[in-house]
């Protein structure tokens, strides 16, 4: 799959194929994490024969006879090979075993199909604040609002963001142009050294935070984030309730949805597809980013004031 107009044209049209299965044989090694070449193996030997083409982006293109199981991150081409590895996830990754396990395996009662998940949740839940402490986050938000801004980023519409840590104003890949990063100066916002707090716990050694306000009726549209961002990020429902929707293949049309509510603390690759529905009320939230170490580097002395 290509989209570029999603990643910034982090994934271009032109692609490298790096075909690491021929006649069961493993090439190229070196250009591959030792893991999955490890798992490749296993599956070979299980006589699964799996055949993962390297993207120019860094991503895996999977297939097993024949069939497209969609392109995936490292971390989530090792869910992948794991998962044919096993009984239980091998059909509900590959379409035609699903279809022949469907015709064996007897009927499952109504309430004990209704109580399995029909697959493992793409987003991590890691935390919930709660009481005294959501309440003083909340009225942190509200206090910053005036010194608010419009969003940098192209997919929000209607949405005001603050920068903790490094201001980062966004640049497609194939604008030619790199992303600017400056260090902020966190003494602007007074009490930010909370919202930092709570962002080493979720996603340790962060390098940004962004602080954001949706009013009632805005959204983010679905949109990979960009290239000057590593993958891996956290999220912090602060206030409203919110429908967070994200792939686990880079399909936007196999998209999964989970509700936020107030105080809900979340872990996702936001080099999926992912996204924020119109939000029915207004909304206060905190992402989380490591930025990629070429995006790190600037001039000795160089820092941001918004006054």
């Amino acid at each position: 799959m290509c989209l570029p107009q999603l990643w910034g044209g982090e994934i271009r049209v032109t692609r490298l194929h790096l075909k690491i299965v021929q006649g069961g044989k493993i090439n190229h090694p070196a250009t591959y994490p030792a893991q999955v070449l490890n798992l490749i193996e296993k599956c070979h030997s299980s006589g699964y024969l799996v055949r993962c083409n390297r993207l120019t982006c860094g991503y895996y293109r999977v297939s097993l006879h024949g069939e497209d199981l969609g392109d995936w991150s490292e971390l989530g081409v090792l869910g992948v090979l794991s998962g044919l590895l096993h009984e239980f996830y091998r059909p509900r990754l590959v379409p035609s075993l699903a279809a022949v396990a469907t015709s064996s395996v007897p009927e499952v009662p109504q309430e004990t199909v209704a109580a399995q998940p029909k697959s493992s949740e793409l987003i991590t839940r890691l935390a919930k604040l709660e009481g005294e402490e959501l309440a003083q986050i909340q009225d942190w938000c509200k206090s910053i609002k005036n010194q608010m801004f419009p969003s940098v980023s192209q997919y929000a519409d209607g949405r005001l963001e603050v920068h903790l840590r490094r201001f980062v104003s966004l640049a497609s890949a194939k604008s030619g142009k790199k992303a600017e990063v400056k260090v902020v100066d966190s003494a602007m916002y007074p009490g930010a050294e909370a919202i930092e707090t709570l962002g080493e716990k979720l996603l340790p050694d962060f390098h940004q935070a962004l602080v954001l306000f949706y009013p009632a009726g805005t959204q983010i549209k679905v949109h990979r984030d960009s290239p000057a961002y590593a993958s891996e990020a956290a999220q912090i429902n602060i206030s409203g309730r919110a429908r967070f929707s994200i792939s686990g293949c880079q399909d936007v049309r196999r998209m999964e949805s989970y509700w936020l509510e107030e105080g809900d603390c979340i872990a996702f690759d936001n080099k999926q597809p992912h996204g924020i529905d119109r939000v029915m009320s207004d909304r206060w939230c905190v992402c989380f980013f490591r930025l990629k170490a070429g995006c790190l580097e600037r001039p000795r002395g160089e820092q941001l004031s918004l006054m």
